[in-house]
């Protein structure tokens, strides 16, 4: 939950003063990502977070835009997450 109410309060400062609050977004939550997926090859892992994790952040910020309720964007998350966690390893490992 900690992450969404960081890139959401984010999205809401920017989305009344900017009109690509979203890509800003992006761009944080990917960079926030980048000790988790560091492989030592700083362009690589910049590239990964920003076009990995980045992409869920859209995802998330769409959800959040279009309910209005950090819940779902929260759920979303977490379904992703945990799809990411048990389901590819396990399809992985067959």
């Amino acid at each position: 939950m900690g992450e969404e109410l960081f890139s959401i309060d984010i999205l809401e400062i920017l989305r009344k003063k900017i009109g690509f609050a979203t890509l800003i977004t992006v761009i944080i939550f990917g960079i926030c990502h980048f000790n988790t997926y560091d492989s030592g090859n700083i362009l690589q892992t910049i590239i990964q977070v920003l076009l990995i994790q980045g992409a869920a952040r859209l995802i998330f910020n769409y959800d959040y835009l279009k309910t209005k309720s950090i819940w779902i964007s929260y759920i979303i998350h977490l379904i992703f997450d945990l799809f990411f966690l048990f389901v590819i390893p396990i399809l992985l490992n067959k």
